[in-house]
């Protein structure tokens, strides 16, 4: 999965200057996965934490109607979890989304030209609800207290629903904020539980869904007309 990822970002920058526009997302994700966790000393934490998301995406409009394509390239990393006496565990997701912009107030709008020279009201021609099937690669490295490191990957899909805004400032630069949420369908994880063995942990795989939200911005550039 991650060999593949990279080569979506080598083909992604090669082609930069073929693409009509290019987006760079920014933004945080909140993980809920109640799920996956470790029960130490009655206590619990939930895996995998929130964190930070950077992804790439190309656009690609439809001929007929204002329903956008954008394939995106994601990276996120997460907050690292610190088990005292145990471990300390820190998550990554290296994804593949299909995002499709559907603008459902201008659907027979002007569709060969970015959102900031269509006319027509700022809302109207701006606003989006956007579908967005996903597969990810989720990494999860722990690094023991004597020192040992042990990374395992698992991979799982989901889809995400949410709403965004465009917001043109020139034929070169949109800005677009937006919001959505990700379901992914059961993936398998290790829990960490207290062993009968006094001062010893196991692991346990077991299988989640996370739910995700997202909160973020897309920079979008326009290199040719």
């Amino acid at each position: 999965m991650k060999t593949t990822l990279y080569t979506l970002i080598i083909f992604f920058v090669s082609t930069i200057s073929l693409q009509a526009q290019l987006g760079i997302n920014l933004g945080y994700r909140l993980n809920n996965a109640p799920d996956w966790k470790a029960e130490i000393n009655s206590e619990v934490t939930e895996f995998p934490g929130d964190g930070f998301s950077i992804g790439l995406d190309y656009w690609i409009p439809m001929k007929a109607y204002r329903i956008d394509f954008l394939p995106e390239i994601n990276y996120a990393q997460f907050e690292e979890i610190t088990l005292e006496d145990v471990a300390t565990f820190e998550n990554k997701a290296y994804s593949f989304f299909l995002n499709t912009n559907f603008y459902l107030f201008d659907l027979e709008g002007d569709c060969d030209c970015p959102t900031f020279s269509k006319s027509g009201g700022f809302f109207s021609k701006g606003f989006f609800v956007q579908a967005s099937p996903g597969i990810t690669y989720l990494e999860s490295k722990r690094e023991e207290q004597g020192g040992q490191s042990i990374t395992e990957g698992t991979t799982s899909y989901s889809l995400g629903l949410g709403a965004g805004i465009d917001i043109g400032f020139s034929d070169f630069f949109t800005l677009t904020p937006m919001v959505s949420y990700r379901y992914f369908l059961p993936t398998t994880v290790e829990n960490v539980e207290e062993s009968t063995l006094p001062g010893s942990v196991t692991y346990n795989e077991v299988d989640t869904n996370i739910k995700q939200v997202y909160a973020g911005v897309r920079l979008g550039f326009r290199f040719r007309k």
